[in-house]
């Protein structure tokens, strides 16, 4: 009789065990599907801001690039007019340099967009001194800073602030800053 107990107990608690293990696997699988869920709600807000920044990038590219390439169609037709001086057609040669110059580097600027959109960035770190490559930037673009409008404060330190940066890449970085600056 003890034993029949001890079987019927043993047979209660094993029968008990397993309900409990179904319960916590049916709870397990709710928190997996839930957590599954969430994660695939959150790629999609994802996907979505992505997609966002890609169309504003779009937009906005093709709105930079258009300026430019605008402007030179505009001076090509200005050349090809008979009876323009020799001076129209060297102040229309220039502004076609400078536009054409800057449809380049908005190419480049995309170029560089998309090799670091795919991670296929090489930089070349080497130690830079910030102070000195700001006031060079500072310095190239001096009369655009000047006729802007805006009351530039430079407060630079005067020793130098050395980091690990890809020289060209920061020179870029501060030259786009200033210049948004200028813009805008």
């Amino acid at each position: 009789l003890v034993r029949y107990l001890l079987d019927l107990s043993l047979a209660e608690r094993t029968e008990q065990y397993i309900e409990e293990m179904k319960e916590n696997s049916r709870m397990e699988m709710e928190e997996a599907l839930n957590k599954a869920v969430e994660i695939e709600r959150e790629s999609r807000e994802k996907v979505s801001r992505s997609d966002k920044l890609r169309m504003d990038l779009i937009t906005n590219v093709s709105h930079d690039l258009k300026t430019p390439l605008t402007a030179i169609i505009t001076y090509v037709n200005l050349l090809k007019q008979p009876g323009i001086t020799e001076e129209e057609r060297d102040s229309y040669i220039d502004v076609l340099e400078q536009k054409s110059m800057r449809l380049k580097v908005l190419i480049e600027d995309l170029f560089e967009v998309s090799k670091a959109s795919s991670g296929s960035v090489n930089l070349n770190l080497e130690p830079v001194d910030l102070v000195s490559l700001i006031k060079e930037v500072r310095l190239e673009l001096s009369e655009r800073i000047a006729g802007c409008g805006v009351d530039f404060r430079w407060k630079l330190p005067e020793e130098k602030v050395i980091a690990n940066q890809d020289g060209q890449r920061t020179y870029r970085i501060f030259e786009n800053l200033l210049v948004n600056i200028t813009k805008y």
